[in-house]
């Protein structure tokens, strides 16, 4: 067993991660009281706005690609239309997306699988005999042009972390990304463990052979709840070229199985997904007991949540499950998938958030002041997602919205009267001429009042106080203390370590046998 007796202080001459100290570094202190080691939040919440702009990963290109995918239609141009109508573009760097190439997305997704997507979409086959192995039919419909439609997504969040990785920015923005279902697989076992695995599974760092297999035969390639590709998941492998521990937080409706499978045997990678979770609604995963496994365990954290929550309440336990897991994992980056389907009004009928109670958690996260990687997600009453995303792109540059949506629809009819009609021309007329460019005709669909604000229906809350209570207390006690006892046992935080070479999986076991000896 470890005692205190083998512990030692690390000598001058060795290097020191930079920014933290046993005293004080930046926003971080840590503190030290016998075996319980605590690191405490930022002493006072930074501004949300950044020392430099935010980078925004458009295109006309992209979001002509982005509007083809048939569950949401159009729905890039009108986020993008109204983001620009407030003139928020202006503020942000604005970055052109690559497309991601065969070789970016095999770091995580298998080269059978992405040649068949790129064979059906090229002739448009959605009957292919080997497409439903694959996921595709049903809500994934192999339709002509998906396969350079999800190449697109792809290199836009790849783009994205890269330039957090080149220090171009703080956060960065890909409100068109975060499809985060689709999943990875291996169709054999039998392969050498040595000389062939991709970048995905070298990040996995697993334990041994056994875990492996494990690893292999559970994670499955395909298309899933209107995902082809996980962009999330190759952002987060690029983020790990310079970031050694990166955050997930998932706030889209669905639990977020694809990226928690993809990590669910790393400790490099913690994925925190709050979410509905009641039977028969998709993806039927996400139980807060599902906590990850090998080195992995405890490294998931799932929070299920029942129909009818609101932003107090949500905000309540986004803030008190963050709080303990910035504490535990101190994460050096932060991936973020705001998808806006628990938003009021979404066809999903489930959850009864506004803007501004996602807002409040966007906010939370950005005072920490590290990397963070802005995805978009589901959200299928276009007009409430367009409306949530110009919030949250305010909420990030730290500007206050008019409540009255600018007229955009007249600002190019100011331009086509100009070319000779008439003052008295009307909203409709403008709207029905040929020359009116296709996002003008958006501003109809936020009437009839025509404002920012969403206001939350009549919905019952099903989240009885005292169920909350008890899976937070569940996350903090049985699994987040685990993850900071972990941490403290490898000489990851502070500038004292254990001598040795000490493994992680004996630290895990060690503090799985002695849990009450650590705090969270």
């Amino acid at each position: 067993m470890l005692t205190r007796e083998h512990r030692c202080g690390r000598s001058e001459e060795q290097e020191q991660e930079p920014g933290l100290s046993l005293k004080k570094a930046g926003s971080r202190r840590w503190l030290r009281n016998g075996w319980n080691w605590k690191m405490e939040e930022p002493e006072e919440p930074a501004d949300s706005g950044q020392s430099l702009p935010p980078v925004y990963i458009y295109s006309p290109e992209y979001v002509s690609m982005c509007d083809s995918l048939a569950k949401v239609p159009k729905r890039a141009s009108m986020v993008h239309s109204l983001i620009e109508a407030y003139a928020l573009h202006k503020q942000m760097r604005i970055v052109k997306p690559k497309v991601a190439s065969m070789e970016e997305m095999a770091t995580f997704h298998t080269d059978a699988y992405l040649q068949h997507l790129q064979k059906v979409s090229q002739e448009g086959d959605d009957d292919h005999p080997d497409s439903v192995e694959y996921g595709l039919g049903y809500d994934c419909p192999a339709t002509e042009g998906i396969f350079d439609y999800a190449a697109a997504v792809g290199g836009a969040t790849i783009t994205a972390a890269q330039c957090l990785i080149d220090g171009m920015c703080k956060v960065a923005i890909n409100w068109s990304g975060g499809w985060h279902h689709a999943k990875k697989k291996y169709k054999t076992l039998l392969k050498p463990l040595s000389g062939w695995m991709d970048p995905w599974l070298r990040t996995l760092a697993l334990d041994n052979e056994k875990s492996l297999k494990k690893a292999l035969s559970r994670s499955r390639d395909e298309a899933s709840g209107f995902c082809y590709l996980n962009d999330a998941v190759l952002g987060i492998l690029r983020l790990r070229r310079k970031f050694d521990r990166i955050l997930y937080v998932d706030l889209d409706l669905h639990h977020g199985d694809g990226v928690e499978d993809a990590f669910s045997f790393t400790s490099k990678v913690m994925t925190v997904s709050l979410h509905k979770f009641s039977p028969g609604f998709f993806p039927g995963t996400g139980d807060v007991s599902d906590v990850g496994l090998g080195k992995g365990r405890y490294y998931s954290v799932n929070v299920p949540i029942q129909d009818g929550i609101q932003d107090e309440k949500y905000y309540h336990i986004c803030e008190s499950v963050l709080k303990e897991v910035y504490i535990a994992f101190n994460p050096k980056a932060v991936v973020l998938q705001l998808g806006a389907d628990t938003i009021a009004g979404d066809p999903m009928c489930s959850f009864n958030m506004t803007p501004v109670g996602i807002g409040k958690c966007l906010k939370y996260i950005l005072q920490w002041q590290l990397a963070t990687l802005i995805l978009g997600g589901g959200g299928y009453n276009l007009a409430n997602t367009a409306r949530c995303w110009t919030y949250l792109t305010g909420v990030i540059l730290g500007k206050t919205l008019s409540s009255e949506i600018p007229d955009h629809e007249l600002r190019e009819g100011s331009e086509m009267r100009a070319s000779g009609w008439r003052a008295g021309t009307t909203s409709a007329m403008l709207l029905s001429h040929p020359q009116c460019k296709p996002d003008s005709k958006f501003f109809t669909a936020y009437g009839p009042d025509y404002v920012l604000e969403i206001t939350p229906s009549c919905r019952p809350d099903r989240n009885e106080p005292h169920r909350v209570q008890q899976i937070l207390n569940y996350i903090k006690e049985e699994k987040l203390s685990v993850v900071s006892g972990a941490q403290c046992l490898l000489g990851e935080v502070g500038q004292e370590e254990i001598c040795g070479e000490t493994k992680e999986s004996e630290a895990c076991g060690l503090v799985d046998k002695k849990r009450s000896g650590f705090q969270s």
